[in-house]
């Protein structure tokens, strides 16, 4: 692997914070509309702020589950619901996008929101998730009525490949679910226009 563990800390970090700091600034905004005594909150100023702390609830339980210390009491039901709520973040309500999990155990939950971000981040105009296991192989497909983004596809082989170190935070879920997995363990990524698979195993 060409990241060292303090290269992977920093992506994941920057990574989160990234995808937190649109939302605290609608927040600050939001907050200071209502700056002056006295001032009603209008139905526009609160549909902002209850989407923006919406979205931060969402995404912070998820990238607690993604990146924090693993819970072995996580139920399948609830991997779902935050995987869905975090993906509700990034889609439109146009353009959707939404997670399936055909197979699961509570000790894999960290990867399958991993691989969801790695899948949902290659998503153009919505699209449809998938994550099954079996005992020998994890595999996540997404696959979309649109083309996917055929660059991050392509950053994605590079990194799978070590043929480049990027260290651009986009791509901190990849790098980071390497780190855990270890030189080891094969990640194979299929690819077609609208479809995508990433098999660990």
């Amino acid at each position: 692997m060409l990241y060292s563990s303090t290269e992977v800390t920093e992506l994941v970090c920057t990574r989160i914070s990234h995808d937190l700091i649109g939302n605290i600034g609608a927040m600050s905004n939001g907050l200071e509309i209502l700056g002056g005594e006295g001032e009603v909150i209008d139905d526009e100023t609160k549909n902002i702020l209850q989407t923006a702390v919406d979205i931060l609830k969402y995404r912070q339980k998820f990238f607690r589950m993604a990146f924090g210390v693993p819970s072995y009491q996580t139920k399948a039901e609830e991997v779902l619901q935050v995987c869905n709520d975090y993906v509700s973040t990034i889609g439109s309500k146009s353009y959707s996008i939404n997670v399936k999990i055909s197979q699961f155990a509570s000790e894999i939950a960290r990867y399958i929101c991993l691989c969801v971000m790695i899948a949902a981040d290659v998503c153009v105009r919505g699209g449809n998730i998938e994550f099954s296991a079996n005992n020998k192989h994890l595999c996540v497909t997404v696959s979309s009525d649109y083309d996917l983004s055929a660059a991050k596809i392509e950053k994605y082989e590079s990194i799978i490949k070590n043929v480049q170190q990027d260290k651009d935070s986009q791509y901190a879920p990849l790098i980071y679910l390497q780190a855990l997995l270890g030189e080891n363990v094969p990640l194979v990524l299929e690819k077609q226009d609208k479809k995508m698979s990433l098999t660990i195993g």
